[in-house]
């Protein structure tokens, strides 16, 4: 798909399929594995040759998709593009997979800043962190399903129910 125009990849991690029509429909592809959308929540699974998808959106909707055995970090109360990367953020894990994942958090220079660090075996995750501060919350994307829990003292383990 080196020629597919009309979809990309934010990073390695999100696919992001714009919709060019006013009817809202979208036709994009899907490499291999889970995909949640940031937007709704909704699973994706593709086999492991990828396939097709075509679904329609609505006017405030697109397919911005996150593939599993993502660390995601956010803050939805930053009020500018410059702020502290590393205070008060929302960690999401999307459909963490059994073994290790680990992300860095940069600073507005680019500068490494921070890490999270994850391992799942089973049903439990451990998520343990380096340089965060503040009120800092690991939201668990499992299915459609989603958990919060606080993290406290740069880690928190998780048994998903």
């Amino acid at each position: 798909v080196y020629d597919n125009g009309t979809q990309y990849m934010f990073g390695s991690q999100i696919l992001v399929a714009p919709i060019f029509n006013d009817r809202g429909d979208a036709h994009f592809y899907l490499p291999g594995g889970q995909w949640t959308s940031l937007l709704d929540g909704k699973v994706y699974d593709a086999p492991v040759a990828g396939h097709w998808v075509d679904e329609n959106f609505d006017e405030l909707s697109l397919p911005v998709l996150v593939r599993e055995n993502t660390i995601l970090v956010r803050n939805e109360k930053a009020v500018h593009a410059a702020y502290d990367y590393t205070q008060n953020v929302d960690i999401h894990l999307y459909q963490i997979k059994d073994g290790a994942v680990a992300t860095k958090v940069v600073d507005v220079h680019g500068h490494d800043a921070a890490e999270i660090n994850v391992t799942r075996q089973g049903q439990h995750l451990k998520v343990a962190t380096t340089g965060l501060t503040g009120e800092n919350t690991v939201y668990v994307h499992e299915g459609t399903t989603v958990t919060s829990v606080k993290l406290s003292n740069h880690d928190v383990d998780i048994t998903i129910a």
